[in-house]
C-alpha cells in the first residue's frame, strides 16, 4: 500500500512529503529474538535542496530502527530507502510490547507513526528448589509432609497464577497452597508449598505409586509437574514346598 498524504506548504516554500510503501495502519511485527521488518521510505514529489527524514522509535527499549535518517535530493528523490526495525531482547517476561516508530521530514510539519509490535522471547515457568529434578521419594506407609519451594524464572511485569492440584489421593496439597501467586515484586522471592504423602502399609505387594501434583497457569505458562515416587515395600516371593 502507498500513503501519501500530499505536501506540506511551510514559510511559502514546498517542503516534499514522506511517502511509505507500507500502509501505515499495518503493524511492524518483530520479536526479541532479533527478528526485523523492512519497509521502504520516499518522497512524495522532487525536492530542490536536500531533504532530510528523521527516524524514532519512540519505545527504545523495545525496538531500534536502521538508519536513523534518510536523505533525499532531486536526483534520488523517488528512489526508495530501505528502513529495518529490529526488536530489542531483555531478561523481563513482558509478553509481547506495543510502540511506534515516527518518521518525520526535518524543518517540515509532514510526520508518519508506523506501529510496532516486539513479541517477548521469555518462556515463563515456575523454579521448584528443595528437590532434586522437581522429584520426591518415599515409601509405603511413610506420612511425611514434603515442602518445596517455588519461584519464577523470569520477572513479570504483572500478576502470574498458578494453580496446584495433585492427581492422587495419597498425595494432598496444603489447602492454602491450591493458588500460588507471584507479584512484579516477588517473583524471586521463594513461596512454600507443602504436601502431604501418604500411603498405608498394606503387606501387599501391590506395585509402586506413581503421583503428580500439576502447576498449571491461566495465562498459558509452562507447566510444572512435580512427581511423587511411593515406594511398595512389599515383594512377591515363592512358596518353596519340600518333600519328605
Amino acid at each position: 500500500y502507498v500513503v501519501n498524504r500530499g505536501v506540506n506548504i511551510t514559510g511559502g516554500t514546498v517542503t516534499p512529503g514522506i511517502k511509505t510503501i507500507l500502509d501505515t495502519s499495518t503493524t511492524l511485527l518483530i520479536n526479541e529474538d532479533q527478528h526485523s521488518e523492512t519497509f521502504t521510505v520516499k518522497l512524495d514529489r522532487p525536492t530542490l535542496n536536500l531533504t532530510a527524514g528523521d527516524l524514532k522509535v519512540l519505545d527504545t527499549t523495545e525496538a531500534k530502527v536502521t538508519p536513523s535518517r534518510l536523505e533525499f535530493n532531486k536526483s534520488n528523490w523517488d528512489t526508495p530507502q530501505t528502513v529495518t526495525v529490529t526488536g530489542v531482547d531483555d531478561t523481563i517476561y513482558d509478553k509481547t510490547i506495543n510502540t511506534q516508530l515516527s518518521i518525520s521530514v526535518v524543518y517540515g510539519n509532514d510526520t508518519k507513526y508506523l506501529n510496532i509490535a516486539n513479541e517477548d522471547n521469555e518462556l515463563q515457568e515456575v523454579i521448584v528448589t528443595g528437590i532434586v529434578n522437581s522429584t520426591i521419594n518415599t515409601n509405603e506407609g511413610v506420612n511425611p509432609t514434603q515442602t518445596v519451594n517455588l519461584t519464577l524464572k523470569y520477572e513479570p511485569t504483572e500478576i502470574v497464577v498458578f494453580n496446584v492440584v495433585s492427581d492422587s489421593p495419597h498425595v494432598t496439597v496444603d489447602p492454602n497452597d491450591h493458588v500460588i501467586t507471584f507479584t512484579p515484586e516477588n517473583w524471586n522471592v521463594e513461596q512454600q508449598l507443602s504436601l502431604t504423602i501418604s500411603k498405608a502399609d498394606d503387606n501387599v505387594a501391590g506395585g509402586d505409586v506413581i503421583a503428580q501434583v500439576l502447576m498449571t497457569s491461566t495465562d498459558n505458562l509452562i507447566a510444572k509437574n512435580i512427581t511423587i515416587f511411593i515406594v511398595d515395600d512389599d515383594v512377591l516371593a515363592p512358596n518353596l514346598y519340600f518333600a519328605n
